[in-house]
C-alpha cells in the first residue's frame, strides 16, 4: 500500500547507506563507459587508457566525459581499464572497497 512506499523511499533517502559507495562507483563507471563508447564512436576505436576520454578535439572541446579529470571511485581510488578481445572489447572497473585490483572479481565493482 502507500505506507510500504513511503517507508521504502525513507530508507534509500538514508544519508548514509551500505550501499551508497557502490552505488557512487557505479555512478562513475557508467559516465566513464558513456564516455569510451563516445570515444569509439568517434575515433572507430577503443582508447589505450582512460586518459585519452579527457583528449579535446572540435567535435568535443571539454573531451568525451565533459569534464577534465577522470572520475574516481567511491574511495578515491582511479577505475581500472582494459582493453580485451584484441582490443575490441574492454572491461572497466573499480578496485571496490578494500582497495586490491581483484581484476574485476573479489569486492571489485564492474561497469553496469
Amino acid at each position: 500500500g502507500p505506507d510500504e512506499e513511503e517507508f521504502l523511499f525513507e530508507i534509500e533517502s538514508e544519508p548514509v547507506s551500505p550501499g551508497q559507495p557502490d552505488e557512487q562507483s557505479r555512478q562513475a563507471l557508467q559516465q566513464v563507459k558513456l564516455g569510451v563508447v563516445l570515444y569509439r564512436s568517434h575515433r572507430g576505436e577503443l582508447p589505450t587508457e582512460l586518459a585519452a576520454l579527457l583528449e579535446t578535439s572540435e567535435a568535443f572541446p571539454t573531451g568525451y566525459l565533459r569534464r577534465d579529470s577522470l572520475p574516481t571511485d567511491a574511495w578515491g581510488q582511479a577505475l581500472r581499464f582494459e582493453l580485451i578481445d584484441g582490443g575490441q572489447g574492454f572491461q572497466l572497473w573499480s578496485v571496490g572497497a578494500d582497495g586490491v585490483d581483484e581484476r574485476g572479481t573479489g569486492d571489485d565493482i564492474l561497469a553496469p
